[in-house]
């Protein structure tokens, strides 16, 4: 999957560009393009130069930036696009505190494309039937409660419980703290809040919510994830100053970036949002959109049908 037609430039009729776009193909506006002499890292490649934009300290106050810094998880076929200026600690707090939801969120398509990451391609195991679904390199297997293989074909629906719960409000972090690792950094002021959010997990407030987040179906399956962070050129109340999309495995998730240093409305409430997406007609080129509220904040089951017809 190329971005030809993935990454629009601009939204109907609004003052939005793309501030930085990631992929296999790129054009990008902020100092970051993949198959560089820098390897597709976004930010300041030396190293005594750097600061981290989540804790905000450089080398002189104890950060270190050894590690190579995934902007998206390796898990969901992240190979290319890292981000120098996110420090060592702070990579592993996102390894160990959001991507996992990330992961578990993506398990299914994995499994069934065979995306791998560190740890390989994962399994998955049905609720109460006892069907297994594996994936060795050689297209997904699907195993019946004996252990042998079987058609999905006779089986007609897999009812999947994942093993562990997931907090969506992780995978949105996930998704803004992706969108803050390549965008200019002269944004990254008027998102302090938004930033505290996605490092130290941090609460808006009692009643926030998040807005919604969009996912529609691509129409063609990304090995290598795609993403556009858009910036209004004019910070006002009436469109979301920062927005980004991302098209990963089959699906293309459209995220608002929230809470602006509160010179924005949260785009929680319907109408808001509406104006928005009302406004992104590109959009309209991909089908199958669902509009979530991953605001909750708090581990829950999550679980899934798998049809076959």
């Amino acid at each position: 999957c190329t971005n030809n037609n993935l990454a629009p430039s601009s939204c109907s009729g609004l003052r939005y560009a793309p501030a930085a776009t990631a992929g296999r193909l790129m054009v990008s506006k902020s100092n970051l393009k993949v198959g560089s002499p820098h390897g597709g890292r976004s930010g300041e490649p030396k190293k005594n130069k750097r600061v981290c934009r989540f804790c905000s300290r450089d080398i002189r106050e104890g950060a270190s930036f050894k590690n190579r810094a995934h902007v998206l998880p390796e898990a969901i076929g992240n190979k290319k696009i890292f981000s120098h200026e996110e420090c060592d600690d702070c990579n592993q707090y996102f390894s160990s505190a959001i991507e996992q939801d990330f992961s578990d969120h993506a398990v299914m398509w994995r499994v069934l494309k065979g995306v791998k990451g560190k740890r390989g391609i994962p399994s998955l195991i049905s609720k109460g039937a006892g069907y297994s679904i594996t994936n060795e390199d050689r297209g997904a297997i699907f195993k019946g409660p004996d252990g042998q293989p079987v058609s999905p074909l006779s089986i007609k629906t897999i009812p999947i419980c994942n093993e562990r719960k997931i907090n969506l409000t992780n995978v949105y972090r996930a998704l803004v703290r992706a969108a803050i690792g390549i965008m200019p950094r002269s944004c990254l002021a008027n998102i302090a809040k938004t930033i505290e959010w996605v490092r130290y997990s941090s609460s808006f407030g009692d009643t926030m919510e998040l807005p919604p987040v969009a996912i529609g179906q691509s129409g063609r399956f990304c090995d290598q994830p795609v993403m556009t962070v858009y910036v209004n050129k004019v910070l006002d109340e009436q469109m979301p100053y920062i927005f980004a999309d991302y098209f990963i495995g089959p699906f293309v998730f459209v995220i608002i970036i929230p809470s602006v240093n509160d010179q924005q409305d949260y785009f929680s409430c319907r109408d808001a949002y509406n104006h928005f997406w009302h406004n992104c007609k590109h959009y309209e080129l991909f089908h199958g959109w669902e509009f979530l509220d991953w605001s909750a904040d708090e581990k829950e089951d999550y679980n899934w049908t798998l049809k076959f017809n």
